[in-house]
């Protein structure tokens, strides 16, 4: 009887012990799991937390030009005169053209045709197959309203011998900052026979001539003259025709007209002023051999 009692104590115990484990091991897993704030009177209660979402929006760059807030400045301008934009083209002697001078270069001369504008006073240069400057010539009067010059290679007595080959021609304004050249090259030959050449001896500059007066005009062509070669001799600038007279001739008289024509039929009065002759040679068949002209202005009065 006694052992019944004892079996029936212990059962019941060992229940109820196993009961507190289980309850006891139960509370321990939900303080364990739980977060912090989330256990409320020791019951498994679980608070979600929010989470801040942030969201990165992409920010456009900015770009800051060092020009901001302020005012671009104009280049300079270069070449620029009062009258407009300053021009210098080399026409000729350009490809296909051949010169004869002697081997003295007595007559070591060349016709140049420019087109310029707005241009006081040109500076030429013989420009050799190399590139190099053999001889060079400035003319201090030049404007925009001549067009031909001549280019008297040894004026200034620099040049001992012009070797024959190919050569280029470059004009330069005074200053040497607008430039121009030949784009072809063309040939200089040098013969025994002293080529065709024409010097202007007088009005060489600083003469007084009166309109109505008559005055003499003195050239002398020399070198190889053939009979069919012609002389044109023109008041300068516009190249007003004065006279055309054979290159065996050596002077001309000239009374000084109230009217001239300029060219084609563009006449008027002959106004007072400034001038220069220039006598011109041309072969038979109308080809410019060479020129020469007055070295300083001559004034023509009324």
């Amino acid at each position: 009887m006694e052992t019944n009692n004892k079996k029936n104590f212990v059962m019941p115990a060992v229940i109820a012990v196993i009961i507190i484990l289980i309850v006891g091991m139960g509370y321990l897993a939900s303080r364990e799991s739980a977060p912090a704030g989330s256990v409320q009177n020791a019951t498994t209660t679980t608070s979600t937390v929010p989470v801040k979402v942030t969201t990165t929006v992409p920010v456009k760059p900015v770009v800051t030009s060092p020009l901001a807030g302020t005012q671009a400045k104009p280049l300079p301008a270069t070449n620029i005169s009062t009258a407009g934009k300053s021009s210098i083209e080399v026409l000729s002697p350009d490809g296909g053209d051949g010169f004869a001078i002697d081997t003295l270069n007595i007559n070591a001369s060349i016709p140049v045709v420019l087109e310029i504008a707005n241009v006081k006073g040109i500076s030429l240069y013989l420009i050799d197959a190399l590139g190099k400057s053999v001889a060079s010539v400035g003319i201090s009067d030049a404007t925009q309203n001549e067009s031909t010059f001549v280019f008297r290679v040894n004026k200034q007595k620099t040049v001992n011998v012009i070797k024959t080959g190919d050569y280029k021609i470059k004009a330069c304004d005074i200053k040497g900052t607008l430039c121009d050249t030949s784009e072809k090259s063309f040939r200089i030959t040098s013969i025994t026979t002293a080529a065709p050449g024409i010097v202007l001896n007088s009005p060489n500059g600083n003469e007084t001539w009166k309109i109505g007066s008559k005055q003499t005009i003195n050239f002398t062509a020399s070198g190889n003259i053939q009979p069919e070669h012609k002389v044109i001799i023109t008041l300068e600038p516009k190249a007003g025709p004065i006279v055309t007279v054979s290159a065996t001739s050596s002077s001309y008289l000239w009374t000084i007209p109230k009217t001239i024509c300029w060219g084609g039929d563009a006449c008027g009065n002959l106004s007072p002023g400034y001038y220069k002759i220039k006598a011109a040679l041309y072969d038979g068949e109308g080809k410019l051999i060479t020129l020469d002209e007055s070295d300083m202005n001559i004034n023509i009065i009324n």
